[in-house]
């Protein structure tokens, strides 16, 4: 954003400095960016302009440029999760040119007497301008979510071969050199076999 940098680091704290400014020792200052009620958050995005965070709790903050503070964006996503055991991560990404929320589910299964976590379903919500409230997505139409590491994109799948569309491509956290991939049509998680006819081969070694 113009001279200013913003970045989630791994303590889940949102920091910002100024790359015109540093300090005497030719080193950026970076200073903190929190709330009294929201102090630690899971996804940074730039939409139409503005700087957005998502809080571990899935409510939204606008972060002024002018003043440097965060304001609550509306009301958080729901949380009612009955059928899963845990929302793993929260992830922000710009979709037909409205602002979404991922939640990724997971579980913990007992394979071979050692407890491993896989990821068993995705939730997409976007805002309701009119009732001012989250709704769930039930179809991405012809396009694609791509979860990476660090950042969270949509692509138009007719736009590369081999790439489902109203899916959502992803890795697991101790898995990271397969990607899989959710259909949201009917739930299910598949894993995606390396192939150089996919458009997706370029992810491997796994995206970052």
């Amino acid at each position: 954003m113009d001279k200013f940098v913003f970045g989630v680091n791994d303590k889940k704290e949102i920091w910002w400095c100024n790359n015109e400014e540093s300090n005497d020792d030719n080193n950026n200052v970076w200073t903190r960016v929190s709330d009294e009620e929201a102090e630690y958050f899971s996804d940074i995005i730039v939409h139409k302009g503005q700087i957005y965070a998502l809080d571990l709790n899935s409510a939204i903050w606008w972060i002024s440029l002018s003043e440097l503070e965060i304001f609550q964006y509306g009301p958080s996503t729901p949380m009612d999760y009955y059928e899963f055991d845990d929302c793993k991560d929260k992830r922000l990404v710009e979709f037909c040119g409205e602002l979404c929320i991922i939640h990724r589910f997971c579980k913990t299964f007992r394979v071979r007497r050692v407890d491993v976590e896989r990821t068993t379903g995705f939730k997409v919500y976007k805002m309701n301008m009119e009732l001012v409230e989250w709704v769930e997505v039930k179809s991405l139409g012809d396009n694609a979510f791509v979860m990476a590491t660090d950042s969270c994109f949509s692509v138009v799948s007719s736009d590369y071969y081999g790439c489902l569309e109203n899916a959502i491509y992803f890795t697991e956290e101790k898995d990271v050199n397969n990607v899989n991939v959710f259909k949201l049509g009917d739930g299910s998680v598949t894993n995606l076999v390396e192939s150089s006819e996919n458009c997706f081969h370029m992810f491997y070694p796994p995206f970052v």
